[in-house]
């Protein structure tokens, strides 16, 4: 008999043994419990059930939610704009720059609500 035939042929013998002794001893040891059935099935199926809902269902709920809930409340005249800053990062950009600053300065915003940073 070759060397690790010897280890092969008593596991092979303990089998032998066991399917003598119980007659459904592959059949009761090759069962996964239920338990175990459901936790694995869970596991299987939650990846599929939440690309679900990100694709189908979250945009669902977000239309149903738009159509239901009232428009915002609408601009009222005369109101003072909010002011802001519109910071432009520049380097090297000798050749852009002037273009870049006079698109900035004919936006339609109120030339005292806003400020114009350069930053080098």
């Amino acid at each position: 008999m070759p060397l690790g035939a010897s280890s092969r042929a008593r596991s092979f013998g303990a089998l032998a043994y066991h399917a003598t002794r119980d007659s459904d001893f592959p059949a009761r040891h090759s069962r996964t419990p239920p338990r175990m059935f459901a936790l694995a099935a869970a596991l299987a199926v939650a990846p599929l059930i939440s690309a679900v809902y990100a694709y189908i269902g979250y945009p669902v709920i977000l239309f149903a939610i738009a159509k239901l809930r009232p428009r915002g409340i609408a601009r009222i005249e005369g109101a003072p704009w909010p002011s802001v800053t519109i910071t432009v990062p520049v380097y090297n950009a000798v050749s852009t720059i002037r273009a870049t600053l006079e698109s900035v300065l004919r936006l339609d915003y109120p030339k005292d609500a806003g400020d114009l940073r350069r930053i080098d």
